[in-house]
């Protein structure tokens, strides 16, 4: 007769396979039998049903890739104007999924939708106000929306690449090769600048799952420097909420690598840390396998975050836990460009995948 301590470990496994088996039709993936036995459904599970969540690492990243790959490519800047009362008031019912998208909707439209939804990263922002990721303010929409000008105004606000678009920037010949996963530019000519100087890959270029509300000074300090802890910041650097800018702290960054891009460093305020972590872990998980006409440096390999920043990024994610502002706004641009930031509706998924 097999021993009684062999049999209880045979059901006990047995048991973790079915269960991990049939998360497949809905359920949140566990790694552990405590995990499974305390784990509660997502209002958003219809989304990612079929996702193996028994896999882990680059399979499990790969899946996740398949999943939100292939989203709207939004346009950067398509008129002067936001988009109608008329315009708004039917999009802005979320269940209403069968009104379209308009092809002239562009990332300002956006922003107004997350402030007339009061779709913001922390309370305190009444509707129609959108808050500033890196000053702590709540700006009024739509007239103080419109980045009309680069000349410093606090109540203007830019379109912030947190992933920073010279990452993803192709150079003045790109040769597109998705064969070898190289999306060097997309097409989503805008007739400027934006276009013809770069050649950016437009997917990340307008992806609203990176692009954060900023007010154009404390947008232009931070520029294409990498997040990271500041050991002494800057005089003057013009920021309201605790956001750093300066000398990096090697010390708290073990394994940090000194250059170009991290000379300084900026770090974000304390209660937006873990969002920003879960846009670099989307953005590293959505173009994965899809960035070989991107650029590396001492922060990122591509869209590959590098060890000393994935880790500094783990430990924002744990310490900063996802907000209703975050999911709500997770929700709105899936109803925009059509795909969600998995990290966000199932934060326990960061530890299932070892590299970034």
């Amino acid at each position: 007769m097999r021993p009684l301590k062999h049999l209880l470990s045979f059901l006990v496994s047995t048991f973790v396979f079915m269960y991990c088996v049939n998360i497949t039709d809905g359920y949140q993936g566990t790694e552990n039998l405590n995990a499974a036995l305390s784990s509660s459904c997502s209002v958003n599970e219809a989304y990612y049903q079929g996702i193996d969540t028994c896999l882990t690492n680059n399979a499990f990243k790969s899946e996740l890739q398949k999943r939100i790959r292939g989203q709207r490519v939004l346009r950067y800047t398509e008129s002067a104007e936001p988009f109608s009362a008329y315009y708004t008031k039917e999009f802005m019912t979320l269940s209403n999924a069968g009104y379209p998208v308009e092809k002239r909707f562009d990332v300002w439209d956006a922003y107004v939708v997350f402030a007339e939804k009061a779709a913001n990263p922390v309370t305190g922002c009444a509707a129609g106000k959108l808050y500033d990721y890196y000053d702590g303010q709540c700006y009024t929409t739509p007239s103080q929306i419109m980045s009309v000008s680069s000349g410093g105004d606090q109540n203007t606000y830019n379109r912030e690449h947190s992933w920073p678009k010279s990452w993803f920037a192709a150079g003045a010949t790109p040769v597109n090769d998705p064969a070898q996963g190289k999306y060097c530019y997309n097409g989503n000519s805008e007739g400027s600048s934006w276009d013809s100087a770069k050649n950016w890959d437009f997917r990340a270029f307008t992806d609203l799952h990176h692009l954060i509300p900023s007010r154009d000074s404390v947008n232009t300090s931070r520029s294409n420097y990498s997040y990271g802890v500041v050991l002494a910041n800057d005089a003057g650097f013009p920021s309201n909420n605790g956001a750093k800018f300066g000398t990096p702290d090697t010390g708290a960054m073990p394994g940090f690598i000194a250059g170009s891009t991290t000379a300084k460093v900026f770090e974000p305020p304390a209660n937006l840390k873990g969002d920003i972590a879960r846009n670099y872990f989307y953005i590293a998980t959505r173009y994965y396998t899809e960035d070989g006409c991107w650029n590396s440096n001492e922060a990122v390999t591509r869209a590959n975050i590098n060890t000393w920043l994935e880790n500094l990024l783990r430990t924002w994610h744990t310490a900063d836990p996802v907000s209703q502002g975050e999911r709500d706004r997770n929700d709105w641009i899936e109803r925009i460009q059509g795909n969600r930031n998995p990290f966000i509706d199932h934060p326990e998924w960061v530890d299932k995948i070892s590299d970034y």
